[in-house]
């Protein structure tokens, strides 16, 4: 499955789904708290761009996160 394809598929399911913890990220990971908290912050950024719902961006930042930690490089490197 191409990284977009999966990214489309992770929008989709968000809006069905609770956001996803800081807590819950960073023990998937066996990172730290703040370093799950900087990649939300991060993605909740780019999230932004698409609506205007805080909440939302946050959400959707979570789930992408939850399913690929890099998500966020991957876009700014891929520059979609």
């Amino acid at each position: 499955m191409k990284f977009d394809e999966i990214a489309n598929q992770i929008i989709l399911e968000s809006k069905l789904k609770p956001k996803i913890s800081k807590e819950r990220i960073a023990k998937k990971y066996k990172i730290t708290i703040k370093e799950a908290e900087h990649l939300l912050k991060v993605g909740a950024k780019v999230e932004k761009e698409h609506t205007k719902d805080r909440s939302t961006a946050e959400t959707i930042a979570s789930h992408h996160i939850f399913e690929v930690k890099d998500y966020y490089q991957k876009l700014k490197k891929a520059k979609l």
